[in-house]
């Protein structure tokens, strides 16, 4: 629960620093997931228990990871298409 709310606080002050156009939108839509994630953590904590939130908070910081590594990936591709162009 740490982490998103490390992400929202992140995204937030990330958001009022940029302009206006397709990055600000997709940081947007990533604030509303990762609100949205929140929420579900705070509803699985009280439906099914401790257990259940940490699990929850694991798969989510896997799948934080997995997007981490496929944006570097992302970038290398771009890099050496730049590089060759």
């Amino acid at each position: 629960m740490a982490s998103i709310n490390e992400e929202i606080a992140s995204l937030t002050a990330t958001i009022s620093n940029l302009s206006k156009g397709d990055h600000k939108r997709n940081h947007v839509k990533l604030l509303k997931k990762a609100e949205y994630d929140l929420f579900l953590l705070i509803n699985n904590h009280i439906d099914y228990g401790i257990v259940r939130l940490l699990e929850r908070e694991l798969a989510v910081s896997l799948i934080d990871l997995l997007l981490a590594e496929l944006d570097k990936f992302i970038t290398t591709v771009e890099e050496q298409k730049a590089a060759l162009s």
